[in-house]
């Protein structure tokens, strides 16, 4: 994690991301006892709970010092060729597959609030920070409680494998009796993408961006890319 991600000063604001407990007074679809007890109320407070002012829960931003580092295992594995029988001629090949857990991001509030109703789950139930004494979930204070953690955490993960390519070929124009006119080389960098896949939440399924882009995928995910470059080595002093 860097400097941001880890001590950017906490405070806690108004969100819409959030606009109704579910949990608490004149929810117009409240959640079950059962459901709500997962989010952090007692059975006392269930439907009794201060509903959230103007349409706004509050929610906990900036840093997160507890973050960790992002892991990675990576195996890769290639061969390079110098053919005889083709003077000039290098290239290599390497494959490579690269699996990575708790990639660091923020977990939509709504989505925190939902997969804890629905799940118990307590990787998105511990992000449900209920004042102590009445249950609400608003307030302007880190300490009094009252909110939905939107700071960072460690929940991602993903795969990304494929195969890299390299040549480079000086070509024998000399053989074809061209010497005179310079130097000619061919050097090619290619990668081909076989996965690019994502596990945003624990328990969602992966999605496979190789091939794709958009807002889910983000950036450009080409299943191969390659740069191809011709040089000239003029035979003048230029």
């Amino acid at each position: 994690p860097n400097l941001l991600e880890l001590y950017t000063p906490q405070s806690v604001t108004n969100t819409s991301q959030v606009s109704v407990d579910p949990c608490a007074q004149g929810a117009p679809t409240p959640a079950s006892l059962a459901a709500c007890l997962n989010t952090g109320i007692t059975a006392a407070q269930y439907l009794n709970i201060p509903q959230c002012p103007s349409g706004q829960c509050s929610v906990l931003q900036g840093g997160n010092p507890e973050l960790k580092s992002e892991e990675a295992k990576t195996f890769s594995v290639g061969f390079t060729l110098t053919p005889t029988f083709l003077s000039g001629l290098t290239a290599s090949l390497d494959y490579f597959t690269i699996d990575l857990e708790g990639t660091i991001g923020n977990i939509p509030l709504g989505v925190i609030m939902q997969r804890c109703l629905q799940t118990g789950d307590e990787a998105f139930c511990s992000q449900i920070v209920r004042n102590p004494i009445n249950g609400a979930l608003f307030g302007d204070d880190v300490a009094a409680g009252g909110y939905i953690n939107g700071a960072n955490v460690n929940v991602g993960a993903g795969t990304t494998s494929g195969v890299d390519v390299q040549v480079n070929y000086n070509l024998p124009i000399e053989m074809i009796g061209l010497e005179d006119y310079g130097r000619v080389s061919v050097a090619l960098n290619g990668a081909y993408l076989i996965e690019s896949t994502t596990i945003p939440l624990p328990g969602d399924p992966e999605y496979d961006c190789a091939g794709l882009f958009g807002p889910q995928c983000q950036t450009v995910n080409p299943k191969w890319r390659h740069q191809l470059r011709v040089n000239w080595t003029t035979p003048w002093d230029m």
